[in-house]
């Protein structure tokens, strides 16, 4: 059944999406599902992790002059750490009062987003198009924000605003998650949570601390949140080396290292003995074989400060019996050795990262020996049920408001083509890495006046006080995806995480650029909204087995006794579950039958709509139905 729509805000935002947006909306099929399911955001949550955002922008602003944002935390500054409304000890809370006061005052708020970054993601998620008339809207432009400030590469002075420091509150990554998830509670309202940020370097396969901690908060059982992280902007370059080594040898790895410092962070099976030693033309380190699990070995020279780990000290707390070397090089551009020097093999792999080692550099830093493409999906991304997007291209330039036209690196295949610095897989551990391909490559967005974005002008497609500029990269299909998981959440605010990305996979399209899927460059294919949504409102099922019949719900609206009839025949006990629309778990029915046709009384129940979830061992079904 398809959501009962308002014709006037339907009209209202079908009319403003078609305006700029319809390269990106027609490209995904957004514009189909706008004019058929009207789905806007309304009734769920776009929450942004990244660099904080100017709250003053019109985009996030309502048409009475209340802000569309509930809550900031801003975890750059601990001013407000022991505030009454702060039970996590560390950073300041901006509430929606808070933000209103000052919209209302024109009193600036301390928190601000100084790179840009942070506003533009926002944007592109959830703008609401006010400033540019509706030419330059989000995708999800109806949604409620929340924003996390959690990290920043720092930005320059500029104009009259001061330079910004960089930081990354890893370590706050969780709590961040359960401040966004307190409100989508008290709100009743399910969340779609985007990290915009990230870079090569750690385990890369799932095991870290952090990622276990995020698969735990995004599982099958925790419906009405979900998790995007994209993969990194770190492919298209020899940023990765993957070494199979054997007894009583030595391999030098050789790196080609520009001005700028490099972090080369290398890891192998706990069971192989294996020494470095580590030379550029200047000095050098050596440091001996890991014996034992908690050995943590430390060498520095000029220019080269290296750390060599046991498995149960490592700098990611990774579970998976693996030692870590990290070596950080600073000084002049040369050619550095690290010599790997083994002596008893079990395992014999080895991976190495590269980091910084991206298109954006001239004359990157890069790996001479053992190159292996790809494994550039990043430590975060690489959580298991993580959403983890790539980057594609929709258009190859834009036209700023100094008359300029400008290009983006990456784009030498055209349009359709993945963006070259998408970071793609395998993950370290052998999985495909990326869920889905979305067109990152180039969207507009929101921009902060006072940011260091907005000081240049030729990322400035449309200027005056609330501006709109260029967002490029994996960091713009991030956000497209963020918004249309929130799509998603709207259509049926039960869904999990894992439930969320078996969709996604399901009602990808492959065509002549991705060519077969899944694979490791595009995932399973690029993104398609109206599939998605339609596979929500009409299941064939949403299954492990990918079973093709529908489940049947009957009669459909239904007074008393509603009877389900699942596709397939199982032994095993049924678990069922009912949801209301704001996600709340009203009922709950498990049988032990072998059997796939079932009676429930929902004559208790309010008059309403309905989710239904259903799971036979590893198969899982939902639908919705009407109570009268």
């Amino acid at each position: 059944m398809k959501p009962i729509l308002s014709f006037l805000l339907f009209n209202l935002f079908s009319i403003s999406l078609i305006a700029q947006s319809d390269v990106l909306f027609d490209e995904i099929r957004l514009t189909e599902t706008i004019a058929e399911f009207g789905l806007t955001g309304k009734g769920a949550i776009v929450a942004i992790f990244d660099r904080g955002i100017d709250y003053r922008h019109s985009d996030f602003i309502n048409e009475d002059g209340t802000t569309r944002i509930l809550a900031i935390y801003d975890l750059s500054d601990n001013s407000g750490a022991q505030a009454a409304n702060n039970p996590y000890g560390k950073g300041t809370i901006y509430d929606e009062a808070q933000i209103n006061a000052a919209l209302t005052s024109g009193n600036k708020l301390a928190t601000r987003d100084a790179s840009g970054h942070g506003t533009v993601t926002a944007g592109v998620a959830a703008g609401n198009g006010r400033a540019s008339d509706g030419s330059i809207i989000g995708v999800a432009p109806e949604a409620k924000i929340v924003v996390v400030k959690i990290t920043s590469e720092g930005a320059p002075a500029h104009d009259d605003q001061p330079a910004e420091t960089g930081f990354y509150a890893s370590e706050s990554l969780i709590d961040g998650i359960n401040f966004v998830k307190n409100i989508g509670t008290e709100k009743g309202l399910p969340v779609a949570m985007i990290a915009n940020f990230g870079s090569s370097g750690g385990p890369m396969d799932g095991t870290s601390a952090l990622s276990l901690s995020l698969d735990d908060e995004f599982t099958e059982n925790d419906p009405g949140v979900a998790f995007i992280c994209g993969s990194s902007d770190d492919g298209g370059l020899d940023n990765h080396a993957q070494l199979d080594v054997s007894s009583n040898s030595t391999y030098d790895l050789i790196i080609k290292k520009n001005e700028a410092p490099v972090r080369v962070d290398l890891w192998y099976d706990s069971q192989d003995q294996i020494s470095f030693s580590i030379k550029t033309p200047t000095s050098s380190v050596e440091l001996a074989s890991v014996t034992n699990t908690s050995d943590a070995f430390n060498a520095n020279s000029e220019g080269i400060t290296a750390y060599h780990r046991g498995s149960d000290v490592d700098f990611y707390n990774a579970q998976n019996n693996k030692n870590e070397l990290l070596v950080d090089f600073n000084g002049a551009a040369a050619d550095i050795t690290i010599s790997i020097e083994t002596s008893a093999i079990t395992n014999g792999r080895i991976d190495a990262s590269l980091n910084p080692s991206y298109i954006f550099i001239n004359a990157p830093s890069i790996f001479k020996t053992y190159v292996k493409e790809g494994y550039t999906v990043w430590d975060l991304a690489a959580a298991k049920n993580n959403i983890c997007p790539n980057s594609y291209i929709i258009s190859n330039e834009w036209k700023a408001t100094n008359g300029g036209t400008y290009s983006y690196p990456g784009h030498e295949n055209g349009i359709g083509s993945l963006w070259t610095g998408s970071g793609i897989g395998p993950t370290y551990d052998g999985r495909i890495g990326i869920d889905i391909s979305v067109p990152g490559n180039i969207n507009f967005g929101a921009y902060g006046p006072d940011s260091y974005f907005g000081s240049l002008d030729f990322n400035i497609v449309q200027d005056g006080e609330h501006p709109y500029g260029v967002i490029a990269a994996v960091s713009g299909a991030n956000p497209v995806m963020a918004g249309v998981v929130a799509l998603m959440l709207e259509a049926d605010p039960t869904l999990s995480a894992p439930e969320i990305k078996r969709i996604l996979q399901k009602t990808a399209r492959a065509d002549s650029f991705t060519g077969e899927v899944p694979n490791v460059s595009w995932g399973y294919g690029k993104l398609d909204v109206y599939a998605a949504i339609n596979e929500i409102y009409n299941p064939t099922s949403v299954s492990i087995s990918e079973i093709d019949n529908s489940i049947k719900l009957q009669p459909n609206p239904v007074i008393n006794e509603l009877n389900l009839i699942l596709p397939g025949n199982y032994s095993g006990e049924t678990d069922i579950q009912i949801y209301n629309t704001t996600g709340e778990l009203v009922l709950v029915q498990t049988e032990q039958q072998n059997q796939s046709s079932f009676s429930i009384n929902v004559n208790p129940l309010p008059p309403g709509i309905y989710f239904l979830k259903a799971r036979q061992q590893d198969n899982y079904f939902s639908s919705k139905f009407i109570k009268i």
